[in-house]
Parts: C-alpha cells; structure tokens; sequence
C-alpha cells in the first residue's frame, strides 16, 4: 500500500513538473521595483516571474527570441567615453552610456551586476544601437544602428551578424542606411530580412496649398535576401507623406502587415495587409483607430490581432496643470478582407500591445486605467474579451511590448 502511494505521488510530480518546464512564457520590460534599471522578465500563467537581466542603473530597450528561446536583446549596460558632437566646430568627451546588442542562451539568468552572462555582440562606443530582431533558426541577429554625423545630421544603418561565422568571429556586416530605419523582421523560414526605410531628401520651399514634401522624399519597403545577398524593394511611397511602419510577416511567408503613419498632424494610423505575390494593398483599420505597434498574426495567417486608440485625444487642461485624454486604446481582430470585431470595451481606458498566445487561444495585452499611464499591468483573455483569472503582472514599462513563447 505504502508503495503505491510513493509511486502515485511521485509520477504526481513528474506530470506536474514536465507541465511547469512546458508552459509558455510572455516576456516584457519592467522597473521591478523602481531601484533598479528597465530589465526583461518573464511570466506564466501560474504567476511565476522569472528575471532574465540584470541592469542596475541601465536599461534594456528592446529584444527578441528565436524559437529555441535564445535572446537578442539591445541594452546600454557599458558605459564608454565617446566625441560628442556639439556642433562641427565644437566636440568634446563625455561619458555616455551606449545601447549595443548582446545574446542570451536560452535558460540563462543574471542575478547580479556581476553575473552577466550575455555575449556581447557589439562593443560599438560611438553610436546608439537601438532596434533588434533575432531570426527563428537563431542564426542571423539584425540591428539598427543610429550614428551622429560630424555635420550635426543623423544617420542610421541596418546591419546582420551571422551567429554560424565561428572562423572570424562577430563580424557586423552592414546591407543598408536611410535617414530612418524604422523597423526589420526575419521571414518564418529565416531566410529574409523584411525592413522599411525614410529618406527625407533635401528641402524645398512651402506650397500655400499643401505641406510641403522634401525632393527625393522616399518610404521604402525592402527585403534583404540572406542566400543570394541582394535587396529587393517591395514598395516605394505606397501613401503620399507616410512612412512604413511596423512590417510583419504572416506565418505562412505569404503576406506582410504594416502600417501607414502619417507625417502630418491630424492623420491616423491605418494597419495594412499586403499579397506578396500581387502586391495588392487591402485596408484593414477602421477611420477613427489609431493602429498601434505590433499586431499579432493568427497561426492560420488569415486573421490577425491589434491594438488601436479609438477617437482618442491629448490636450492641456490649464485648470489641472497636466495633459488630459479622450477616447480609449482597444484591441481588435480582422480577417484580411478588413472584416473586424472590436474584442474589448471602455471609455477613457487603454488595452495595449496585444499578442497571441502559442496555441492562439488566448491574448496576452497590457492595460489601464489611465490612458496616460507609463506603468501597465500585463492581463489575459480569450479572444471574445473575456479575462483569464486576475492580472499577471502590474508593472510592465509601458514602452515594453511582448513576447509569448
């Protein structure tokens, strides 16, 4: 009798601790404790909270996981001494602390300021490297580099690292630069290197009838091949005095998403899907939703998640002495004909960021009461808006967006 029950409570364990080691993650940015710096944790459904960095005093800006669960991750944790250009006439020294792009293996932790364990990839001092992506297979790591010119002007340059290059070991090998890289995702394959670029081109005088355009203003929709190492441009200007924002491959390979953003004051941020094959451009957002960054493609390819500010406005209330919100941040999903049903509700509220769980049967989003908030807590429902148990998490920084693997 004894026995059995030793052998019953141990294969107990064993289903409940292989369901633990299985469960999904959602990761994000937080300030733990408002001490520390902006770190990347993780959570599960069971609450349980998992630190990866360890940043006193610095901050993880951005990251991204291949499909084993190794990071990529852009963080200012170095500081260095650099020329700041003041002027061209002007430079001088001071001490800055720089983003650079650094790998952590799957499983990996930091306890401490003293127990870092990410490779660093860059050592760059000079300039800021702020935007990463990692591809599926974990080989290629994309990065954006932003660079001060010694004329004042900003500049900034997309570049890979081949993690499978062991002879020469991290080479940075730059593919393009813009005035603006907005933002580069890898293909589902790994294979490609999906990115949008701005080139502002040089000023021309004001036209009394319309804002003006700089000559040779361009948006850009590019893709950079890994195997023959060319580029190839998708699309040029789609939407006069937009930028590209936010591309996304659908899982199957077969359609983007991106966003137009306005230059202009007054204009709203419409979310697109693209045909690769045909190039055919189909709206998917409503006229009055602001579409936020990044949306949350089904597994199936056919529909896909997104967040938006709806009749949403900021203005300055005299009276209070601070800024003041109408509208409220929605989370919506849409096949790709722009069939949509908006999934959450409330006034002057805000549901953010949304991304679908591995099974898609869930949707991870961050929240609040206050659409100015730069605090969100991080919260979970079904895709008819109804919650799954009470909040994961009340802190997630509200620049975080989030990873579920």
């Amino acid at each position: 009798m004894k026995f059995w029950f030793l052998f019953f409570t141990l294969l107990t364990c064993v289903v409940s601790c292989d369901r633990k080691a299985s469960q999904s993650r959602i990761y994000f940015l937080s300030d733990l404790d408002a001490s520390v710096g902006i770190n990347i944790f993780s959570v599960d459904m069971d609450k349980e909270l998992t630190r990866h960095t360890f940043d006193e005093g610095a901050r993880e800006i951005d990251f991204a996981l291949d499909k084993q669960g190794n990071m990529a991750l852009s963080s200012n944790r170095v500081q260095s001494w650099a020329t700041y250009y003041k002027s061209p006439a002007k430079n001088r020294k001071t001490k800055m602390q720089y983003f650079n792009i650094y790998y952590l293996p799957k499983g990996a932790i930091e306890k401490h300021d003293k127990d870092r364990v990410a490779q660093a990839l860059t050592t760059n001092g000079t300039d800021q490297i702020i935007q990463t992506d990692i591809s599926p297979d974990g080989r290629w790591v994309s990065m954006v580099r932003h660079q001060q010119m010694p004329d004042g002007k900003k500049r900034e340059f997309l570049a890979l690292i081949d993690r499978n290059n062991k002879d020469n070991g991290v080479t940075v090998q730059e593919i393009d630069q813009a005035d603006i890289v907005l933002s580069s995702r890898w293909s589902p394959d790994s294979s490609q290197l999906l990115y949008s670029t701005h080139l502002y081109g040089a000023e021309e005088a004001a036209n009394s009838a319309e804002t003006a355009k700089p000559t040779g203003e361009k948006a850009l929709l590019k893709v950079f091949d890994t195997k023959t190492g060319t580029t190839q441009t998708l699309m040029e200007d789609p939407w006069p005095n937009n930028q590209i924002a936010s591309p996304q491959w659908a899982p199957n390979g077969e359609w983007i998403s991106l966003i137009a953003h306005p230059l202009a004051d007054g204009q709203v941020r419409k979310l697109y899907v693209m045909n690769l094959k045909t190039r055919a451009l189909t709206l998917l957002s409503a006229s009055n939703a602001q579409v936020q960054s990044n949306v949350s493609w089904l597994n199936d390819s056919q529909q896909i998640v997104y967040g938006a500010l709806v009749d949403y406005k900021q203005d300055w209330s005299d009276e209070l002495r601070e800024k003041v919100y109408t509208g409220s941040g929605q989370i919506f999903i849409t096949d790709l004909k722009g069939e949509k049903r908006q999934i959450t509700q409330g006034d002057k509220i805000l549901h953010t960021r949304p991304v679908l769980s591995p099974d898609n049967k869930k949707i991870a989003y961050l929240y609040s009461d206050n659409l100015g908030a730069d605090v969100l807590s991080l919260r979970v429902m079904d895709l008819q808006g109804k919650p799954s148990g009470e909040p994961l998490y009340g802190a997630v920084d509200a620049a975080s967006h989030l990873i579920w693997r």
